[in-house]
């Protein structure tokens, strides 16, 4: 969460209202300026919490993914928002996994507006082709930030996301665990409202190279 008080009480809610047990809630507020932080603190010990000074998306998903005990993990940014039976959908479909299969399931991403209507807008994402490279595959499909139910031990392996890209970073990390090995597995189906808004501070909006 980075100033999205307009919005990070509606994801909190949707990770909170997940069906599957066992559900840990990890908010890294990237030192907001806004009233954030209260809202998060509202919520007392239904989640654990951090603050730290601002360092960018990167940074934030890396410090919750160092906090996380847990055997999967899901991504969420504070303007968006998980559908309930999302991550209860995609642990029952990881689990099908081969075992000796070193691979993630992906979803698909409804985008919705500022209010939340739903827009024309979506990502054309297939299954990998027979004989077709993993690299090859993600290069057409590489999904958004809250797509994929990835797996703790993978992420941590190629260290987690990029701090040092001002935008795509998921398709950077995605990218890394195919070269080392990760196989994404689509599985149709919506898994969280990705939001279009026109907030200054959205990563989407920032050029692909930055000068410090």
């Amino acid at each position: 969460c980075y100033n999205d008080e307009e919005y990070v009480r509606k994801a909190i809610h949707s990770a909170l209202a997940q069906t599957c047990p066992n559900i840990e809630v990890i908010i890294i507020d990237d030192g907001s300026t806004d009233d954030s932080p209260e809202i998060i603190q509202s919520f007392g010990g239904q989640v654990r919490w951090e603050q730290q000074a601002n360092q960018g998306a990167p940074a934030a998903r890396n410090r919750g993914l160092k906090l996380a005990e847990g055997k999967y993990v899901k991504f969420l940014d504070a303007d968006d928002v998980l559908l309930e039976d999302c991550i209860k959908r995609q642990v029952q479909q990881s689990e099908c996994l081969p075992e000796d299969k070193k691979a993630v399931v992906f979803g698909d991403a409804i985008w919705v507006d500022e209010d939340g209507t739903e827009l024309d807008g979506y990502d054309d994402l297939r299954e990998r082709k027979p004989d077709e490279d993993p690299v090859t595959h993600l290069l057409h499909s590489n999904p958004l930030t809250s797509c994929p139910l990835h797996r703790r031990d993978y992420l941590q392996d190629v260290g987690g996301f990029d701090p040092s890209l001002p935008r795509s970073q998921e398709h950077d990390l995605h990218l890394r665990l195919a070269l080392a090995g990760v196989e994404f597995v689509y599985q149709p189906g919506p898994t969280y409202y990705f939001r279009q808004h026109g907030g200054s501070d959205r990563i989407s909006g920032r050029a692909y190279a930055e000068q410090g």
